[in-house]
């Protein structure tokens, strides 16, 4: 990610998994459509959680860093615990309309990531 800036990767992350969301929503809940949704979902997933720490130390100085740290890493489990419960809720209340709802949701998160500017600290 040094060579590469961070919120663009993310955003790809997000893309392709707006882009499963999506596909899911059209096609159902076919085996091999429901396999590359599931994989787009992880490597965004994984994508995410992993550049958490390295956002933290270039948006903040080393002092606050742990405290920055450990504040995003709260708020991302708390979403990942929220998430399923939130998702049951919206399929009740919207049905399949749940996925263009997350898509939207997710659509909003990167264009944010995309705002943030320049890195602040190096390091």
């Amino acid at each position: 990610m040094d060579r590469v800036y961070a919120p663009w990767v993310t955003t790809l992350a997000a893309m392709a998994a707006i882009t499963g969301l999506l596909l899911f929503a059209q096609v159902g809940h076919w085996g091999i459509i429901a396999a590359l949704v599931g994989i787009g979902l992880g490597l965004a997933t994984g994508i995410e959680s992993d550049v958490i720490a390295y956002l933290a130390s270039r948006y903040f100085p080393r002092g606050v860093y742990s405290s920055i740290l450990g504040l995003m890493v709260a708020s991302y489990i708390a979403g990942a615990a929220i998430g399923p419960v939130a998702f049951t809720m919206g399929e009740r209340f919207a049905g399949d309309a749940v996925w263009l709802v997350i898509s939207a949701c997710l659509v909003i998160g990167a264009m944010l990531q995309l705002s943030l500017g320049r890195y602040r600290c190096q390091g």
